[in-house]
């Protein structure tokens, strides 16, 4: 069992969480009181408002909405809100209107020099999200353009593939209201081809104060593309088409149309409408009241216009201010409740019988690692345990170390470089929200040394560890269980005298990732000798990504040790292991074998320094064996053994026979790969050639046939010297023979060696 503290057995051996996590664990849960918002984004009509900052303003796809579209799954998507303008990121905002709004003017036409006139056509500050799906533009009048238009597009990516399918579908123009005198406009939308009617309105507004208002129109029943567009009653052509220039009353100053947003949803079926309120670089104050970005009857008749809103998902916490960054766990954890209270009684003005939820999400970021986001975590943990309406997805926790996501893809925890990064966080926090519905277990282990060796998980179980050294053997029973560290530098598990740091049993599949494996004894054999001192998996699978295998010593399978199995790994570096009989650092045994982007190095056994396999499949992609040592095989003795090696390094490798690669009735192709430095043949055995290879000489130095660490024309001569023959002598990329392309690689590689 666990020491003691807030975990539990469930009886039927599925763990279960009670209270919150340790005072010094640097995460709160993965989740806390989920259960009714994930119920009403996943099966209930979930009108989505998104509270953030740069993450929801991306006019792109791959922003943080983009991927909520692509990776939630509610039973139906009903509608999307896009904003007025192309980017809401302008930074300087200036009050031009009575809408309580901050807006900024900017120049949206400008035919040659004849029309400098500046106008607004949007609200900086206060800008739902433009992304994927749905572009809304009015940003002017171009020669031949439309005053307003929305179109939504790629509606396959959708789950369950174009929303707008088979139902009545409605678009709304969202505006605020002018007070100089502009007249009556048109608005309609469009189906591919077919109009739907006009329907007019007039911005103009008498009052003392502007307002947030709108207009709807019906959209065409068919298929293809929907749009919709702003028209004058009288239409306008460009002076191209012989008509006059397109310049109506906008263009006279001291008349503008505030274009706040268009939606288009639809109104036979309940499910998830998406939208959002973002800026780049808020903070949690800048969406307060005080922050006159935007003010309360703004709010109240947005939220009004946008179909009142539901659900509100706080995307905040990557920029914050010195005074919020000294006092986390105080002032800012007031303005979050604050923002809280702000948007769940404005929601409550508009819809006095509505029933508000909020989701928080932890923030997260690829270039700070500091403690700040362990401290905002935990703070947004405790708020969602007090407060009933209230849920959190802890994604710091559970998308692990800053530098696990590649700096081009996501720079940072907002700006995402492509779709892949967004959808990789949204769906980490729809994986949350499945999981809550469907009652899986979360365990969390605190950052201390636990003893895990009575741990044995159950189906659809995930393991959070955060940073510490602990102790298994943890054994996985079930399917679809998924162990996570934090990062394979802090995050140590070890096995002890009992076994392995992991043993997965007859049938079970498990996921690792980012994690320090420790040698224990190993698991006993069917011959009752022990093998895979890090891992044992028998009859099932496991995949490894970002994990870190230190061997030890064992009879087979220094690190890993693999019977019937179906092993994969990715990113992950495994070193010194000792195997009296078989397989320095794997030793497999019937199962299937691919390594991606692996090290292997330092291995030691009689057969198989670094890898052996005995009548299974073999994938080296990517990979590196290098310094290891037996008698038979110093890379990889494969027996009875069919795959591939691509585009991998085989170095510095030492046996008796085959000191990089011993083949037995192997015929494994080789490609693009490399075999150097290894001390005896290369490779012993028949194998297919696919070319690409460099077999022989000196790492770094292929040319250099007489090893006197340069390449120059002894060697040139020495290939000319054996031209044509087939024996290996001079046949440097392994090719079989002696010819033109080993004496390219001597001139691609002269002069001395690096």
């Amino acid at each position: 069992m666990l020491h003691e503290g807030p975990w539990k057995w469930v009886i039927g051996g599925v763990l279960a969480i009670a209270g919150a996590a340790p005072a010094d664990t640097p995460f709160a849960l993965s989740r806390v009181g989920l259960g009714p918002v994930a119920q009403r984004i996943a099966h209930e009509d979930c009108r989505l408002l998104i509270i953030g900052d740069s993450n929801s303003i991306k006019s792109g796809p791959n922003s943080t909405v983009g991927g909520v579209c692509r990776t939630w799954k509610p039973d139906h998507f009903v509608g999307r809100v896009s904003p007025g303008t192309v980017s809401s990121n302008e930074g300087i905002r200036i009050m031009t209107s009575a809408t309580g709004l901050n807006v900024i003017p900017r120049a949206v036409y400008h035919v040659g020099n004849a029309d400098p006139h500046i106008w607004s056509n949007g609200q900086d500050g206060f800008i739902p999200n433009r992304a994927m799906d749905m572009i809304s533009t009015g940003t002017g009048l171009a020669s031949v353009a439309h005053y307003c238009v929305c179109e939504l597009t790629r509606l396959d990516e959708y789950p369950g593939g174009d929303w707008t399918l088979g139902g009545t579908l409605k678009a709304r123009l969202i505006f605020a209201h002018d007070q100089s005198g502009f007249s009556q406009l048109r608005y309609r939308a469009r189906r591919d081809t077919q109009n739907g009617p006009y329907v007019n309105f007039t911005p103009h507004d008498e009052a003392d104060r502007a307002w947030i208002d709108w207009v709807d129109a019906d959209v065409p029943d068919g298929t293809g593309t929907v749009t919709t567009q702003v028209r004058t009653p009288a239409d306008w052509t460009s002076s191209g088409q012989g008509g006059p220039s397109p310049c109506p009353e906008n263009c006279t100053p001291g008349h503008s149309l505030f274009h706040a947003a268009q939606m288009i949803w639809r109104t036979d079926v309940e499910g998830l409408q998406v939208d959002s309120i973002a800026e780049g670089g808020f903070t949690v104050a800048d969406h307060l009241t005080g922050a006159s970005h935007y003010d309360d009857d703004a709010l109240r008749l947005y939220l009004a216009a946008t179909r009142s809103p539901n659900c509100f998902m706080l995307l905040l916490g990557q920029n914050m201010t010195v005074a919020q960054l000294m006092d986390i766990e105080g002032l800012w954890r007031d303005q979050v409740l604050e923002l809280i209270n702000r948007y769940r009684n404005t929601s409550l003005d508009v819809d006095p019988d509505g029933d508000p939820l909020f989701l928080l999400v932890s923030p997260w970021s690829t270039n700070d690692d500091s403690g700040r986001f362990h401290r905002m975590a935990l703070v947004l943990a405790d708020i969602a345990e007090i407060h009933p309406d209230i849920g959190f997805v802890n994604l710091h926790l559970t998308a692990g170390a800053h530098r696990y996501l590649n700096g081009e893809t996501l720079p940072d925890g907002v700006h995402y470089g492509d779709d892949e990064a967004a959808n990789l966080l949204t769906g980490l926090i729809w994986e949350q929200i499945q999981r809550e519905l469907d009652g899986a277990a979360d365990l969390v282990i605190q950052s201390d040394s636990q003893d895990l060796s009575n741990l044995r998980l159950a189906s659809d179980t995930i393991v959070h560890i955060a940073s510490g050294t602990h102790t298994g053997p943890i054994a996985v029973d079930g399917i679809d269980v998924e162990i996570r560290g934090w990062d394979e530098s802090t995050c140590g598990l070890s096995g002890t005298t009992d076994g392995p740091a992991v043993q997965v049993a007859a049938s079970g599949t498990v996921q690792a990732c980012r994690l320090h494996l420790q040698p224990g004894a190993g698991a006993l054999d069917a011959d009752g000798g022990r093998a895979g001192a890090c891992v044992h998996v028998n009859e099932s699978s496991m995949h490894l990504r970002n994990v870190d295998l230190l061997g030890g010593t064992t009879a087979r399978g220094g690190a890993i040790a693999l019977r019937q199995a179906t092993f994969t790994a990715t990113d992950c570096y495994l070193h010194q292991g000792t195997a009296a009989l078989s397989g320095g650092l794997i030793d497999a045994e019937h199962s299937s074998l691919h390594l991606t982007s692996t090290l292997l190095e330092h291995g030691d056994a009689a057969d198989g320094g670094g890898v052996h396999a005995l009548a299974g499949t073999i994938l080296l992609q990517t990979s590196t064996i290098s310094n290891c040592v037996a008698d038979a095989g110093g890379g990889a003795l494969l027996n009875s053994t069919s795959g591939s090696i691509e585009e991998s390094m085989i170095q510095y490798n030492q046996a008796e026979t085959g000191s990089g690669l011993l083949l037995d009735d192997a015929p494994i192709e080789v490609a693009g790969t490399v075999l150097c430095s290894n001390e005896g043949q290369d490779i012993v055995g028949a194998y297919v050639n696919q070319g690409d290879n460099i077999i022989g000489g000196t790492c770094g130095c292929p040319g250099d046939l007489d090893e006197n660490e340069v390449t120059e024309i002894n060697d040139l001569l020495l290939v000319l010297s054996f031209w044509g023959n087939d024996d290996g002598n001079g046949d440097i990329d392994g090719d079989g023979v002696t010819n033109v392309t080993d004496l390219l690689i001597v001139i691609d590689t002269w002069g001395p060696c690096p």
